[in-house]
């Protein structure tokens, strides 16, 4: 992330999801910056915390700016049922993407 990228997409999803903030976390810390393969390890990396019920905070993120305070970061690790995810990429040059998975149950 950048600083003025990162505020930018902090109040987009700020203006998306209004008052009802989701958990915001990043795995970015923990792998690098994978480049085009991205999106592929953390969509696995979501699907594996879904199934063991449990949220990863971001790495190393104690206090966050104030410019992205809008956002319900995750600062330790949270467990519980996840049933939905929201997997957000952005890069440079405005490519983004989303992916929403939902947990299937009969």
């Amino acid at each position: 992330g950048t600083i003025m990228g990162d505020s930018v997409e902090a109040q987009a999803l700020g203006d998306v999801f209004g008052e009802k903030q989701p958990f915001i976390s990043s795995l970015k810390g923990y792998l690098g910056h994978t480049l085009g393969a991205s999106g592929a390890i953390e969509i696995i990396s979501s699907l594996e915390m879904m199934e063991k019920g449990i949220l990863i905070p971001t790495k190393n993120l104690i206090k966050p700016d104030p410019e992205t305070a809008v956002l319900n970061h995750i600062t330790s690790p949270l467990t519980g049922n996840i049933n939905v995810f929201l997997k957000n990429s952005s890069a440079f040059g405005g490519i983004n993407a989303a992916l929403a998975i939902k947990r299937y149950r009969e």
